[in-house]
C-alpha cells in the first residue's frame, strides 16, 4: 500500500502527573501481574514475582535483557510453552508460534548480549515454530559474528 505523510498535527496528547495513567502506575502494574498469576495458575504454572516480572518484559518487547536474564528467561519460556501444551489453555499453535516469534525479535534486536542471540535463539526448541525469511537470517547471522 503507498504512504505519506500530511502536513497537520491530527492528535494532541497532555500529559501530566495528574493523569490517571501516571497516578495509579503502579496499581494496574500490580493488578497485571495478579491477572498474569491467574492465567498462568490455569496453564498449570505457579510463577513467583520475579518470573512474572521477566515474562512482563519479554511479553511488552524489552530488549535490554542481560546473559544471565537471557538463561532464566529461556528456561522459563519453555516452562511456559510446556505447561501449555498440556493444559491446552490457549491454542497451541499460535502459542507457540507468538512465543517463538518475540523470543527471535528479542534475540535478534538485544544489543546485551551480543554474540550469542543467534545461539541462545537456534539453540531453543522455540526454533522450531518460527523462521525469520532468508534475509532476516542472513543479517542476523553477520551481525552476530560482527557483534
Amino acid at each position: 500500500c503507498k504512504l505519506s505523510n500530511i502536513p497537520e498535527l491530527l492528535v494532541l496528547k497532555r500529559d501530566h502527573i495528574h493523569n490517571i495513567t501516571n497516578k495509579y502506575a503502579q496499581t494496574m502494574q500490580d493488578t497485571c501481574a495478579k491477572v498474569k498469576q491467574k492465567q498462568f495458575s490455569k496453564m498449570g504454572l505457579n510463577l513467583n514475582t520475579d518470573e512474572i516480572e521477566l515474562y512482563t518484559r519479554f511479553a511488552n518487547g524489552e530488549w535490554s535483557f542481560l546473559n544471565k536474564e537471557m538463561e532464566v528467561l529461556t528456561i522459563l519460556i519453555e516452562r511456559i510453552k510446556s505447561s501449555n501444551e498440556v493444559s491446552e489453555f490457549i491454542p497451541v499453535d499460535e502459542y507457540n508460534i507468538y512465543l517463538s516469534a518475540k523470543f527471535f525479535h528479542l534475540c535478534y534486536n538485544s544489543r546485551l548480549i551480543g554474540k550469542q542471540g543467534w545461539k541462545i535463539f537456534f539453540g531453543s526448541t522455540l526454533s522450531n515454530y518460527y523462521t525469520p525469511g532468508f534475509t532476516c537470517k542472513v543479517k542476523f547471522r553477520i551481525k552476530s559474528l560482527l557483534a
